[in-house]
């Protein structure tokens, strides 16, 4: 009798008649090993917009061979422009306002001055640009030909708006329509230009992108010098080495060359000039 009860009882519970189980020894929990740090100079590269104010110095060199007729003349013109601007958001658009603080033209070797008529600082205002849209000046009067117009045309050299993620060859390409003046005569220029990633390197310590922009312009327009009616017509291109840090988007330093060749045609007599630039770009 005692043995059926107590084989009841192993049946009721499948533990109450088992051996007593080993002891076991826990084991050391394993962690797992921590993710690697990522590398900030490996791609992608995440751009990173700032409504910081920022400062650029863009010097251009150029050379200029003129040909009238069968006369042919040199020349060369410095330029120096200094800007700076922020990014300011307001209504969904975004618009770069900022002062020219300084702007100097010298012919040849003579020292470099302020152009007659132009007060600095010169206030001006651009619409930022999208990945296909070059940024537009709207501030001074972009269709004008006075000199604080004039001015103002080498921003375009650092105004630009880049994709957000940026990897190796990564390439996109920006279009511009706006006027030119050339001896009051008002010229539309169509911009076209081209960019591709090259890879990232560093400045200073700060890691920036490296990019390279291919461009095209022609000119073209109708006025009247010296009392008579003139046609002008150019086309041009010009290749940049541009280096934009991941904070701001903005080119902090650059280089390039360009070249633009352009003919102006009246009723008693011609001009053939063609004008090589050397560009320079670079923060204080």
């Amino acid at each position: 009798m005692r043995r059926s009860t107590r084989w009841i009882l192993c049946l009721v519970s499948a533990t109450a008649c088992a051996a007593p189980a080993p002891a076991v020894t826990p084991r050391p929990a394993i962690e797992p090993p921590a993710p690697a740090a990522l590398d900030p100079s490996s791609p992608p590269w995440i751009l990173q917009p700032s409504g910081a104010p920022v400062t650029r110095t863009i010097r251009l060199e150029t050379e200029l061979r003129s040909r009238v007729d069968t006369v042919e003349r040199r020349d060369s013109i410095r330029t120096v422009v200094t800007a700076e601007w922020s990014r300011v958001v307001g209504a969904g658009t975004v618009r770069l306002s900022g002062l020219l603080t300084d702007f100097r033209v010298g012919i040849d070797t003579a020292e470099l001055v302020i152009p007659q008529g132009l007060s600095l600082p010169l206030p001006f205002a651009a619409l930022d640009g999208t990945e296909t849209v070059a940024p537009r000046l709207i501030r001074p009067d972009p269709a004008g030909c006075g000199t604080e117009t004039a001015a103002t045309h080498a921003l375009r050299e650092v105004f630009l708006t880049l994709p957000t993620r940026l990897e190796p060859t990564t390439t996109w390409r920006d279009s511009a329509s706006y006027t030119i003046c050339r001896d009051s005569v008002p010229l539309v220029a169509v911009s076209t230009r081209v960019y591709r990633v090259m890879g990232a390197t560093r400045l200073a310590g700060e890691l920036v992108i490296r990019i390279e922009r291919h461009s095209r312009l022609t000119l073209r327009g109708a006025g009247r010098q010296f009392g008579e009616p003139i046609d002008i017509a150019a086309d041009g291109e010009g290749v940049a080495t541009l280096f934009v840090p991941l904070a701001g988007g903005t080119v902090v330093e650059g280089t390039g060359e360009s070249t633009l060749r352009m003919t102006m045609r009246g009723r008693r007599r011609s001009q053939e000039l063609t004008q090589h630039t050397r560009l320079a770009i670079s923060a204080p």
